[in-house]
């Protein structure tokens, strides 16, 4: 199985960010590894595609391990377990927030929510509260909607950031990884960088000329920063169509990966299966362990 992970957070951060910013924390994690390591071989993405191939039924007991968006706290967790357990892995990058302070459109929209700084946000028609977790619960959903209704969230998120700012602290809890440490990640031979695209658009949602723009510029950027290939690709929020894997393919990617595969290509390459881990708990891996296994 394919496992996904986002954000490593230390083990004292707010169990709101946990709940609704797709982290766990830095000592679930090790947990986890401990659990898999004990049933598992880790292996590189090469290593199992070359022994689960794509579109083909044969199921070996290996894990490969993802790591979506290139945050840089995270990296800086990540980075120290994966050296001293010798553990591969591959970390899919979107470029928009490399070695800067601005922030991807969806973790803006999360420091909202999961940091609380304002008690009351206004986005359109919409006051949205932010003063207790029931609220702050109902809030995420309607300002993620909004976003995307919008057409352009990347836009949405800059605008709304105008009006509300956050802290450089906040920032550098979400922004994303340096150049340094991308550099230091390429350098690794245990880590493969692959992409996520520019922006993290709902990819559907753009016209063909935007989606080349954030399939191919990302795959360029990256390969320019590390020096090494970029062969693999991730479809941000598992949203494509028919258009987009012909443009992943047409970009030059070896592969690409859905969280949620939608089986619209001839090529299972393209459409492979990952299992997102959301959860800290030993019982929930458990879960997604059974569940990878018996997936069609």
């Amino acid at each position: 199985m394919i496992l996904t992970y986002h954000d490593i957070v230390p083990d004292h951060s707010d169990p709101e960010r946990c709940l609704h910013a797709n982290a766990i924390t830095v000592g679930a994690f090790s947990r986890h590894l401990s659990w898999l390591r004990r049933r598992y071989q880790f292996v590189s993405i090469a290593e199992y595609l070359a022994a689960n191939p794509p579109g083909k039924t044969g199921k070996t007991r290996c894990v490969s391990l993802t790591f979506d968006d290139g945050g840089g706290a995270t990296f800086e967790h990540l980075f120290p377990l994966l050296q001293k357990q010798q553990i591969p892995a591959t970390i899919f990058v979107a470029t928009a927030h490399l070695e800067t302070t601005e922030l991807l459109w969806f973790n803006y929209l999360r420091a909202l929510y999961c940091e609380h700084p304002y008690e009351l946000v206004s986005v359109g028609k919409h006051r949205i509260p932010f003063r207790n977790r029931r609220q702050r619960d109902s809030a995420r959903a309607l300002i993620n909607q909004c976003a995307r209704a919008s057409g352009d969230p990347v836009l949405f998120s800059r605008e709304l950031q105008k009006r509300y700012p956050v802290s450089d602290a906040v920032i550098g809890n979400y922004r994303g990884m340096t150049f340094e440490q991308l550099r230091l990640a390429a350098a690794c031979p245990l880590i493969e960088i692959g992409a996520h695209t520019v922006n993290h658009p709902f990819l559907s949602d753009l016209p063909v000329t935007g989606q080349r723009v954030e399939i191919q510029e990302s795959r360029r950027i990256l390969r320019e920063l590390t020096g090494r290939p970029v062969p693999y690709f991730a479809y941000p929020s598992t949203d494509y169509s028919r258009e987009t894997i012909n443009l992943v393919k047409n970009a030059g990617y070896v592969a690409a990966f859905a969280l949620a595969p939608r089986r619209i290509s001839h090529e299972p390459r393209f459409e492979i299966r990952r299992t997102g881990v959301y959860s800290s708990s030993l019982l929930a891996l458990r879960a997604k362990a059974f569940l990878a296994a018996h997936a069609g």
